[in-house]
């Protein structure tokens, strides 16, 4: 009977920190998908990144095996694979019509993928480096997305300082930016690419001292600059329907809401390094890949 009251006690603790991971009480936080995203005796960093598609499904992109693992909402596993496919699992889009799109940063290379792993498409030569003006090449790509249109954007702002335009079958278009620096229209750390509702592209400019958020036609002019938002480094990004943008700040350990260059929301306290975020458009929820924990680790975030 003690034993009995003691677990029931646990189980009600345990429920209560994970459902107040957060000091923004507007929001609630889970841990997603557990235990089966975190490979035991694993090291940090291991969760890189997540998506989500419009049918439910939340795909998380890990470094150990199996790299990409598909979840549902409720966080139950529907299928894995990805055995020793990426030397470097960096980041994963999904696009509106279910494909995949991941980045093999150390191989200077984004593949697209069906949901099942039949790989599709390569942007970029493996194994070589391009500088700001390649067409044909990138320098540890950080991110992608792909526009309604079927148009793909690369954020290559690792060591370079671009967004690279591509249509749909894979043909360049144009480079936006490409000059470095952190004056207005300059780029020094592209760790993020949107697309808004307007057909805009949201760059998020991170690895600064103030990181900041640069907006750009898809032609390359620069329409807006967002400074000083509060964030320490900004790794994820996202935007919903009402073009609010969303940044994950890893070493602020928070998600900075912002909505026409003013902070409208932070969801701090979160015990997390979000480096990629995604938001699920259906249900408005956020998720976020913790590469601060220890085997890895995926976070949902909630309104209530």
């Amino acid at each position: 009977m003690k034993k009995s009251i003691c677990m029931t006690l646990a189980v009600l603790v345990w429920s209560s920190m994970a459902w107040a991971q957060t000091t923004n009480p507007n929001y609630e936080v889970t841990t997603f998908g557990s235990p089966r995203v975190n490979t035991p005796g694993g090291e940090r960093s291991d969760t890189r990144s997540v998506a989500a598609d419009s049918a439910g499904s939340i795909f998380v992109l890990k470094r150990s095996t199996p790299q990409l693992l598909i979840f549902d909402r409720e966080g139950t596993l529907q299928n894995s694979w990805g055995d020793g496919l990426f030397d470097d699992s960096h980041n994963i889009y999904v696009d509106r019509q279910g494909f995949l799109w991941i980045g093999d940063r150390s191989n200077h290379v984004i593949y697209k993928y069906t949901r099942d792993g039949q790989r599709l498409m390569t942007l970029g030569t493996k194994g070589v480096t391009g500088d700001d003006s390649s067409r044909t090449s990138f320098n540890r790509a950080a991110h992608v997305t792909v526009a309604p249109n079927g148009d793909i954007f690369v954020a290559d702002g690792y060591v370079n300082h671009r967004v690279v335009h591509f249509s749909n079958d894979g043909t360049f278009i144009n480079i936006i930016g490409g000059l470095a620096g952190t004056g207005t229209g300059q780029l020094d750390g592209v760790h993020g690419v949107q697309v808004d509702s307007r057909g805009r592209l949201v760059v998020l400019d991170g690895h600064l001292e103030n990181p900041r958020i640069q907006i750009f036609t898809q032609e390359g002019a620069l329409v807006a600059e967002w400074k000083d938002l509060g964030l320490q480094r900004g790794s994820g990004l996202a935007v919903d329907r009402n073009n609010t943008v969303y940044i994950g700040d890893s070493d602020g350990e928070q998600i900075v809401a912002v909505r026409d260059g003013a902070v409208v929301d932070r969801i701090q306290g979160i015990e997390a390094r979000p480096h990629n975020i995604t938001l699920d458009r259906e249900t408005g929820d956020l998720y976020l890949a913790d590469t601060g924990a220890l085997g890895g680790r995926v976070k949902k975030i909630v309104k209530k």
